[in-house]
């Protein structure tokens, strides 16, 4: 008897749960003052920021933010870019508030998208949150957003339209599938592109569709710069064809005279990272690094994207535990005096983690540690075999490890990339375009990279060039170690462990593996 009234009551608990009592009064006609807020502020947005938030002493918007806000009104496509700190987000997530409340009673959305799903989900929805926690309700004249029901983690849900974040990943958006962006279908429309250097071009035409109509569309792009091509790129450098957009290029010297920047830390960085390096250029000037960063293998911006996802997975203790079990194999690069030796962790979508030993290491107590690492699980281990590294891959064979040999020189007959047009001489050329391709936002591949900045700019560091034959060239391991004055070795376990696995290495040209990715 008490089981049944508890498995009645048990189902009366999840009826229940499905009400959500506290929206019986959403059909309650909006305030006079509600509406004269909607009518004073509705193709204001620059005032409705200045007005309607709560600012503290030495708060407010700088000068640059409130052009912006002004130059959505009038030109409806609005595209900046500058320095790391210059408050964008702070400024779109203001445009996302002002949009919502002063379109709400009408038919609207708001589609936020971003080059990875962490910068929606750690930047600019918190940030949302922060700012309308300091709403002044009293101006805007209706109650505030009741949490957990209007006010969610990544949304916003009023009486008659909706602000969402689109999931990169799960909206295939970097596929060439663009039904998350193009499926926002209502009569007023904001688009919201945060960290728009690397998302494609198919996202910005799934937005432009919204312009064809008699709809009311804005569209909103803000980034720091990042490589040299892409649609964010040719808008900001105003190509033929995006005259209708707005551009806004935000100086260095811009946010230090607003305070966004501090003029000790950009000279550091400076200093640290050499005023023509495409480091400083994109973080502190906000500009685009043109020359010889425009011909590198793997843009910095992918690799930035991979870092990203390398940590959100960090974060979530279950899907680190799941990347730490499910290594599958090694990379191995031997370096000999003074270059290190690094071994590369892979796991199914990436990079775990990346451990550095000294070149004085002996290299049978190198093999031991191999082959300790990878008998758990029968792992696999591929290993640099040029010079020292080809004692090691003998030794690690007799003591009957799952390891192959990998020869940056060997020819690379056959193989091509994932469009199946480009060839290359050797093996290097081959492995460094095998790893751009995976690393490419337009293939949909969430490869994650250990958050390593020696990593990174040793990736970046590698250019190519077309030789006489038509084959590309990537940079030789000599080339890099005199530009950035130390061999890359991380970079190097990174390739050699992103290849296929070892049964897998002869992959059919032009396609990228199955499994494992």
């Amino acid at each position: 008897m008490i089981d049944r009234l508890l498995a009645k009551q048990s189902r009366m608990d999840r009826i229940l749960r499905t009400i959500d009592f506290t929206r019986a009064d959403e059909d309650e006609p909006d305030s006079d003052a509600y509406i004269a807020f909607k009518k004073r502020y509705k193709f204001d947005c620059a005032a409705f920021a200045q007005e309607c938030i709560v600012w503290g002493p030495n708060e407010g918007l700088t000068v640059y933010q409130i052009e912006i806000m002004e130059a959505l009104i009038k030109h409806r496509r609005v595209c900046v870019r500058g320095p790391h700190g210059l408050g964008k987000t702070t400024c779109a997530s203001i445009i996302v508030l002002w949009y919502a409340l002063t379109r709400d009673g009408l038919d609207w959305k708001i589609p936020t998208t971003a080059s990875v799903y962490h910068q929606l989900t750690q930047y600019l929805w918190p940030e949302i949150h922060k700012w309308a926690a300091r709403l002044r309700w009293d101006v805007i004249g209706r109650r505030p957003f009741r949490e957990g029901y209007e006010l969610k983690k990544i949304k916003i849900s009023l009486d008659t339209g909706e602000a969402f974040a689109i999931s990169p990943g799960k909206n295939a958006l970097y596929t060439g599938k663009t039904a998350g962006m193009e499926g926002a279908h209502a009569s007023h429309l904001l688009y919201l592109i945060d960290e728009s250097k690397v998302v494609p071009d198919e996202a910005f035409n799934s937005i432009e569709g919204a312009f064809s109509t008699d709809t009311e569309a804005f569209a909103v792009a803000i980034s720091t710069p990042g490589d040299p091509f892409g649609r964010f790129y040719e808008i900001q450098m105003r190509k033929p064809g995006y005259s209708d957009w707005w551009v806004r290029h935000v100086t260095k010297e811009e946010c230090i005279a607003a305070g966004q920047m501090n003029a000790a830390w950009a000279e550091q960085r400076r200093l640290q990272w050499g005023e023509e390096s495409a480091t400083y250029i994109n973080r502190v000037l906000g500009n685009f690094a043109e020359g010889e960063e425009a011909v590198g293998v793997i843009p910095r911006a992918w690799v930035q994207l991979a870092r990203a996802r390398w940590r959100a997975m960090m974060e979530n203790e279950e899907a680190r535990i799941t990347a730490q079990n499910g290594i599958v194999g090694y990379g191995v690069d031997i370096g000999s005096s003074p270059n290190r030796t690094v071994l590369a962790a892979r796991y199914a979508t990436g990079i775990y983690s990346l451990e550095t030993l000294p070149s004085t290491i002996d290299l049978m107590v190198l093999a031991e540690r191999i082959a300790q690492i990878t008998r758990t699980r029968n792992r696999w281990a591929r290993v640099d075999s040029v010079g020292l590294g080809a004692g090691v891959y003998d030794r690690l064979r007799h003591m009957g490890v799952r390891v192959e040999s990998y020869d940056a020189r060997d020819s690379a007959q056959g193989k091509r990339d994932k469009t199946g047009e480009i060839e290359f001489p050797a093996m290097r050329s081959w492995a460094f375009w095998y790893l751009r391709d995976l690393l490419n936002p337009a293939y949909g591949f969430p490869i994650a990279l250990p958050d390593d900045e020696e990593m990174e700019n040793e990736l970046v560091a590698h250019t190519w060039r077309q030789r006489d034959s038509g084959k590309y060239q990537v940079s030789d391991k000599d080339f890099i170690q005199k530009k950035l004055g130390r061999s890359p070795d991380k970079a190097d376990a990174v390739v050699i462990a992103m290849l296929a696995e070892p049964s897998r290495v002869k992959s059919i040209p032009g396609r990228l593996p199955s499994r494992g990715i």
